[in-house]
């Protein structure tokens, strides 16, 4: 199996047998999983929702993001979706190599 079926495979398990929603609100495609947050991080979640959907596309928001987020609200963030990797790879059973 190559990493990219595998990747699927470890993906599926997170979900209640069933296909998640075409979705990019992180918020909905967590409280579909099976995986068991804390609420707190959900909050956090959703929070990282936004400045996902401009990374992801850029057009989508900001024409400049860079420009518009300050260096606190991008320390924030940042220390908010690493617990937020760390929380769901662990309740995912996944192993953090770091």
């Amino acid at each position: 199996m190559n990493w990219y079926d595998g990747a699927k495979v470890d993906m599926m398990r997170g979900w209640r047998w069933r296909r998640p929603s075409r979705s990019h609100d992180l918020t909905v495609l967590c409280r579909e999983s099976a995986l068991k947050l804390e609420e707190e991080l959900l909050e956090v979640i959703s929070e990282l929702t936004p400045y996902y959907s401009v990374a992801r596309y850029p057009n989508a928001g900001l024409e400049r993001p860079w420009e518009n987020i300050s260096k606190e609200t991008a320390e924030r963030l940042l220390k908010g979706a690493q617990r937020a990797v760390e929380a769901i790879g662990k309740a995912a059973g996944l192993e953090s190599n770091g």
